[in-house]
């Protein structure tokens, strides 16, 4: 029974050490694409909105990505905005599982006013 023990041991040891070995050689990867459901309680404006926010992510080289996203929210009282965000970006690689990354970027944001 002890046999038995160690032997189940050894393999789920064996397992967790083989799996971290093999995402630390992994590359991080910059491309991406996501969707996003939102919802924000602007109590300041008495606005209730919620809205999709499309984003995504491209490795143009090793070094370099773009990225972007586009929001829409809608809301009670005819409040609501209209946002876009898009940047390059140049990664700095630590390790196979570690990056250190700056982004420069631009932002557009439309809101509306309401009632």
């Amino acid at each position: 029974m002890k046999i038995k023990s160690l032997t189940q041991l050894a393999i789920a040891a064996a397992a967790l050490f083989g799996t971290e070995a093999a995402l630390a050689k992994s590359a991080i990867n910059y491309d991406y694409v996501g969707i996003q459901y939102f919802n924000q309680d602007l109590d300041d404006a008495h606005c209730d909105q919620d809205g999709l926010d499309l984003n995504g992510s491209l490795a143009i080289n090793r070094e370099f990505f773009v990225r972007g996203s586009y929001a829409d929210a809608s809301g009670n009282h005819g409040c609501g905005s209209e946002s876009l965000n898009l940047g390059v970006g140049y990664r700095w690689a630590f390790r196979g599982n570690a990056d250190f990354y700056a982004v420069v970027g631009f932002d557009d944001i439309s809101p509306d006013h309401g009632e």
